[in-house]
């Protein structure tokens, strides 16, 4: 699959830098955030920032409010050593929840909703905290890294027919040792972490204009979930032109329930899931613009507690058919440079086979629970080109296409959808940007995103139609003294395109689609200052 790989930069011009952020926008949007980072001569740096975001919503019931902070500090420590704190922490006091569509209503009244979610208020109330520390230390050509983390989470959630409070306690602690040896470079490591959740869901009454109704007591119990996972990576160069990396993971989990609510019987389950999963890949250096590599990995995905908890029976405990999904691909590409033109591209065809494949499907009370498909192909190629002709034009075009196939799948209704398309995977995409700053600063781009139509249900009789968005940018920095100043303006789906930001597989009741807004407008001002 890939990384998703984030770093908090500190701006290394400043000794302190103060960067406040306004921006408001249509329906309601409004976004403030202060942040403030530097560095000292001690090998200190530090970031903090504090963010508010509103928005009355393009739809009906669909407000929202987010407050978030986060901290970083590093410490260098010892001379080969440093020392990492991080602190980030999410609140959103009531996002609605304006509900799914159906097709019909999505194409003629999007930014309407359903009564009964009004009624019920439906929506979630979010706090989480998280919060973790690093520690690494150089020895010679190897590296020791440890984290150790936390987080804690508390959720209300006003949904169809049922309210859910859940409380969350976990952590962990991530070690690994690197090193190289001349053409060989090696990593182990392990991850263990334990997570603790309290389960409480009761019905959701349905009396006018009282919102929130807390019915009967449905499900209490207490859900823990212990794992570890060792592994190790090799790789090799016995030519300068060619590397071969092998690895291995190895993952443990145990999942245990424990029910506190005795009047329907003791519905305490518990699971244990595990599995090794290698991989293998090949790196060719043909010239010294044009890389060939090849692939074969493997992955073993286990279900959430909230995969495992949502049972179609309503009842307590963890679904004990629900099986871990495990992925099988194959990948073969090219990556280069093309200097003359100034053009990078990168182009790579997989193969993958899934057993046991998750799939999702909502029952009346629009909760949605999982079964396994027994068995999936999913095929594909990705491409992406980012050519500069110049050093003040760029412009990037992305593609991917998708053949995602039940190969075998009857349904616990004894439905057989084996040849069909897995829903919610668009065979087509395609992402085209370009962008231009100007000689006296002015920074403007435009991004074209174009997405087919996809199968939103197992059967393959719905669909999502294809759409293309459109959107503006444009923005101007300048700079007096130790002052930098940012004013831009935004416009969104230029063209006011009727489509659904997302789709939800195998809805109730044809309920599958979640409209998109029309043309929107932003705008924003950027400060920094501080001192040098």
């Amino acid at each position: 699959g890939g990384v998703i790989s984030l770093f908090t930069e500190i701006d290394p011009s400043r000794r302190l830098t103060v960067r406040p952020d306004i921006q408001f926008g249509s329906f309601g949007y409004q976004r403030q955030q202060l942040r403030v980072d530097g560095h000292n001569n001690s090998g200190t740096e530090f970031m903090g920032s504090f963010s508010r975001f509103e928005t009355d919503g393009w739809r009906e019931h669909s407000a929202a409010e987010i407050r978030q902070t986060n901290v970083v500090v590093r410490q260098d420590v010892g001379g080969s050593g440093r020392l990492s704190g991080i602190f980030n922490h999410y609140d959103a006091p009531f996002a609605e929840n304006p509900s799914m569509m159906n097709e019909s209503n999505a194409r003629s009244d999007p930014r309407g909703t359903r009564f009964i979610a009004v009624k019920q208020h439906w929506g979630e109330a979010t706090q989480q905290g998280q919060y973790g520390a690093t520690y690494e230390r150089n020895i010679g050509a190897q590296m020791f890294r440890a984290t150790g983390w936390g987080v804690s989470r508390d959720l209300f959630a006003s949904n169809p027919g049922r309210i859910i409070d859940l409380s969350r306690k976990g952590g962990g602690l991530r070690s690994e040792y690197l090193g190289s040896n001349g053409m060989v470079q090696w990593s182990v490591g392990v991850d263990v972490s334990s997570q603790s959740d309290t389960r409480m869901e009761s019905g959701n009454g349905t009396t006018p204009d009282v919102g929130h109704l807390r019915g009967g007591l449905l499900v209490q119990q207490l859900e823990d979930v212990l794992s570890a996972g060792p592994f190790a990576q090799v790789s090799i160069a016995p030519h300068s032109r060619l590397t071969v990396t092998a690895g291995v993971r190895y993952d443990y989990y145990n999942f245990a329930a424990t029910d506190q609510k005795l009047d329907d019987g003791d519905q305490s389950g518990e699971r244990t899931m595990n599995a090794a999963s290698p991989s293998v890949g090949l790196t060719f250096a043909a010239t010294s613009d044009i890389n060939l590599y090849t692939n074969f990995s493997t992955a073993y995905e286990t279900p959430t507690t909230v995969e495992l908890s949502n049972r179609p029976e309503g009842e307590g405990g963890f679904n004990q058919l629900l099986e871990p999904e495990r992925l099988r691909s194959f990948e073969v590409g090219i990556r280069g440079l093309v200097e003359p033109a100034r053009l990078q591209y990168e182009l790579a065809v997989y193969r993958a086979r899934l057993l046991d494949t998750f799939v999702p499907f909502q029952g009346a009370d629009e909760q949605t629970f999982f079964s396994n498909a027994g068995e999936s192909s999913r095929n594909g190629v990705e491409l992406s080109v980012n050519w500069q002709p110049v050093t003040r034009v760029s412009a990037r075009l992305a593609y991917t296409y998708q053949d995602f196939l039940f190969q075998r799948f009857v349904d616990r209704f004894n439905r057989n959808y084996g040849g069909n398309m897995e829903p919610g995977a668009p065979p087509n995409r395609l992402f085209a940007g370009f962008n231009y700053v100007a000689p006296f600063g002015l920074r403007s781009s435009v991004d074209v995103r174009w997405v087919d139509n996809f199968y939103v249900n197992n059967a393959n009789t719905a669909e999502n139609w294809a759409y293309t968005v459109v959107d503006l940018r444009f923005g101007w920095e300048r700079e007096w003294g130790s002052t930098d100043v940012r004013p831009f303006i935004g416009i969104d789906n230029l063209f006011n395109e009727r489509y659904n930001s997302s789709a939800i597989s195998n809805a109730w009741g044809g309920r599958y689609f979640e409209p998109s807004p029309g043309t929107e407008v932003y705008a924003g001002l950027t400060f920094g200052f501080g001192v040098r």
